[in-house]
C-alpha cells in the first residue's frame, strides 16, 4: 500500500517579491488559489501488507543461509544448476545460477513450513499430473480442491484469489499465495486457509483464480506453474 505525506504552509510575500519559483530544501514552491504554497516533496513509503511482510522474511532467511553456506556448498548448487537448467522468472532465455535456484527452491519450503534444502539433490522426479476443481461440501461450509491423482513425496504451493466477475479474464495482483498442508489424499481442504486471508469463503458459482505448482518434498524441484479461472461448484460425488 502506498501513503502519500503532504505537508503545506501559506507563504506570505513582501512587496518587493512578486512569484518565488523553485524549490528549498526538501520543499518546493507551488501557486494555488489561496496564494503562493511551500509544500515537502512528496515522500512515498510503502507499508508491507502481512502477506508482504511474510514473504520478506522468508527471503531473508533463505538468502541467510546461503550466505553461511561453505564456498563448496555454493559451488554444488551452482553446478547443480547448470545441471538442471532452470530457467529465470523474468527471462526464459537465461538459467538460474545455485544462489536463485537455491532461493527459489527454499522460499516455498519455508511458506508451507519444511526445513531449508541445504543439499542439491540430483534427482529428476515424475511429477504427478492432476487436474484439480474446487468445491463446496454439502453443508455448505467447507471448501477444498480436489485433484485425480496424487503422490506422498510431493506437496502443492498455491496462490489464489478472492472471488472475481466471470468478465475478468486476468487475475494480475490479485493472487495471494495460500499456505497448506498437502494431505496425501485427493480431496484437499482449505477452509480455514482461505478464510484467514479473504475473510470468507466463497459460493456456489463463485469464479475465483488460482495458480499452482507441485514440488518434490525430497529435492524441491518445482513443477511447471499452471493458472487458470475456476467456478466453485457444490460437491458431488
Amino acid at each position: 500500500m502506498l501513503l502519500t505525506i503532504i505537508i503545506m504552509a501559506i507563504v506570505k510575500l513582501s512587496g518587493l517579491i512578486s512569484e518565488i519559483k523553485g524549490k528549498l530544501g526538501g520543499s518546493c514552491f507551488q501557486s494555488s488559489q489561496g496564494g503562493l504554497v511551500l509544500k515537502n516533496i512528496t515522500a512515498k513509503c510503502w507499508k508491507n501488507t502481512e502477506f508482504q511482510s511474510k514473504s520478506n522474511s522468508y527471503l531473508l532467511k533463505c538468502q541467510n543461509e546461503w550466505f553461511n553456506l561453505s564456498q563448496n556448498k555454493r559451488n554444488e548448487w551452482n553446478a547443480y544448476a547448470l545441471f538442471q537448467k532452470i530457467s529465470q522468472f523474468n527471462n526464459k532465455n537465461r538459467i538460474c545460477n545455485g544462489q536463485q535456484v537455491f532461493l527459489k527452491f527454499n522460499y516455498y519450503r519455508l511458506a508451507y513450513n519444511m526445513a531449508i534444502l541445504t543439499d542439491p539433490v540430483y534427482y529428476t522426479p515424475q511429477f504427478p499430473i492432476e487436474n484439480i476443481s474446487f468445491y463446496l461440501s454439502y453443508d455448505p461450509t467447507t471448501f477444498f480442491f480436489t485433484i485425480t491423482s496424487w503422490n506422498s513425496e510431493f506437496f502443492i504451493a498455491m496462490l489464489i484469489s478472492a472471488p472475481i466477475p466471470e468478465s475478468i479474464n486476468n487475475p494480475g495482483s490479485k493472487l495471494k499465495l495460500l499456505p497448506f498442508t498437502t494431505l496425501n489424499q485427493l480431496d484437499q481442504p482449505i477452509t480455514t486457509e482461505y478464510t484467514t486471508i479473504f475473510g470468507k469463503i466463497p459460493v456456489t458459482d463463485d469464479f475465483i483464480f488460482c495458480k499452482f505448482a507441485v514440488i518434490n518434498k525430497n529435492c524441491g524441484l518445482i513443477s511447471p506453474w499452471n493458472i487458470a479461472k475456476y467456478q466453485v461448484t457444490d460437491y458431488s460425488p
